[in-house]
């Protein structure tokens, strides 16, 4: 009992320890896999696999000890029951020896034995046990090779369980095992060539020549789109939901291949060059901002591995971050939780902003980066885009029209076509669709105003 006890307790404490690092490894690969897109931008499958198996290895390190707790307890309770019969059994048959030879009855007259109940019954039927077994087999079987007989059956019918238990589990894990190697025999849409090239550091010129894309094949996403983005320049996309803004910004990072024409970079069409390559030239800021449940200086350091503490509070003060991240707990030390829900969104997205400053990426996207913003995070989180797009070529997706009025060329998208380029100024002189997204935008709040 007591035994029982001293593993119980060790039991319990390492079975709570192996549901939270079952809970770490599950926290870990969901903001892995809802993040994928930030991690394919920074190019840090490497990184995001090496976290993965360090909190695996911390997981298994938990089940070995459960495994060996386990594996002690039963040995350990068996040898004590062994030891306890054994005692019994010695005990019993030295008093019944003892008692004979001491205390022979007489004629007519029958042992007394004064033994504990318990001592007397074991010795007594293991006496009948052996007696019994001899007259069975009348002398053709020793005792001895009743008992070894006896033994091997009992021994035989736990393993045969076991086995069988075993062999339904294995099905299962079969079953299982089928479903997993599904997904991951699925073939690689986007992948290097055996003869892709590392694309040179870029001086950000970029050309989509006669592009076409397919999400699903007959349904078109863009038709037919050209345009071209030379180094320095700010290039910004608008137009309705749906139009095809967003899916410009996956083709040149290349999460998707184009289904027609090529996109080129500094005269490379990015097909040919090797994905690391051309994405590690490549900053994102996302309009839903993904964050890593670690510290802010993680989050930040993101953007590259090797930056220096000093070299990261740069960043976060170029992105109007360091203010509000000296006012938490434990400034860049502070666990922000899981994708940094404990923070708002305008401090979300210019954390984002200086994970992509420490990067300091040629070309640079933006995704509608302030469409989620009230206005005066807004105001905050532009004057950090600018510090980001000083110097870049840049390509800005716009939900508010006030984030790209400064652009060099702007490109109106509709189903999938671009309907009207040119400036700002240009494109309302032209009376068309900028004209009228304009005026939905800001005469009625001028109106309203």
């Amino acid at each position: 009992g007591q035994a029982m006890k001293i593993f119980g307790r060790k039991l319990k404490r390492n079975g709570t320890l192996i549901q939270e690092r079952m809970a770490d490894i599950t926290s870990l690969l969901q903001e892995s896999i809802s993040s994928i897109r930030v991690v394919k931008s920074f190019v840090r499958e490497g990184y995001e696999i090496d976290r993965f198996c360090k909190q695996n290895e911390l997981n298994f390190q938990a089940a070995m000890q459960n495994v060996r707790l386990t594996s002690l307890l039963t040995p350990t309770v068996e040898f004590l029951a062994a030891l306890s019969v054994t005692f019994i059994v010695w005990f019993g048959g030295y008093e019944v020896v003892i008692g004979c030879v001491v205390n022979g009855p007489g004629e007519g007259e029958t042992a007394e034995i004064n033994l504990p109940a318990s001592t007397y019954h074991v010795s007594y039927k293991i006496g009948i046990l052996w007696f019994g077994g001899y007259e069975v087999v009348n002398g053709v079987m020793t005792a001895g090779s009743l008992v070894a007989f006896l033994t091997y059956a009992v021994n035989l019918a736990n393993p045969v369980k076991r086995l069988s238990r075993v062999y339904g589990s294995l099905q299962r894990a079969m079953a299982a095992v089928d479903r997993v190697f599904m997904v991951l025999d699925l073939p690689e849409t986007v992948k290097d060539k055996p003869d892709a090239i590392v694309l040179p550091k870029t001086e950000g010129h970029v050309e989509c020549r006669d592009v076409s894309f397919e999400y699903k094949k007959g349904v078109p996403a863009l038709e037919h789109v050209t345009l071209e983005a030379k180094p320095g320049q700010m290039i910004a996309f608008v137009g309705p939901s749906g139009a095809g803004k967003s899916t410009i910004a996956n083709l040149i990072p290349r999460f998707y291949d184009v289904t027609g024409g090529q996109i080129l970079i500094d005269g490379h069409d990015i097909r040919d060059v090797k994905i690391s390559s051309l994405r590690e030239q490549i900053g994102i800021v996302p309009q839903e901002t993904m964050l890593f449940s670690t510290t802010v200086r993680e989050n930040i350091r993101y953007g590259r591995l090797d930056a220096t503490d000093e070299e990261v509070v740069e960043a976060a003060k170029a992105a109007n971050a360091d203010e509000f991240i000296r006012q938490l707990p434990k400034g860049y030390d502070t666990q922000i939780g899981e994708r940094g829900l404990n923070l708002s969104g305008g401090q979300r997205q210019r954390m984002a902003i200086a994970r992509a400053i420490l990067k300091n990426p040629r070309i640079l996207i933006l995704d509608e980066a302030t469409s989620a913003l009230d206005t005066e995070s807004e105001k905050i989180v532009q004057a950090a885009l600018d510090k980001l797009m000083e110097g870049r070529k840049s390509f800005v997706i716009a939900h508010r029209l006030s984030t790209i009025f400064d652009a060099d060329q702007i490109f109106v998208i509709d189903h999938g076509h671009v309907k009207e380029q040119g400036t700002h100024e240009e494109l309302l002189a032209l009376g068309g669709l900028y004209s009228y997204l304009y005026s939905i935008q800001f005469k009625n709040a001028e109106a309203q105003g």
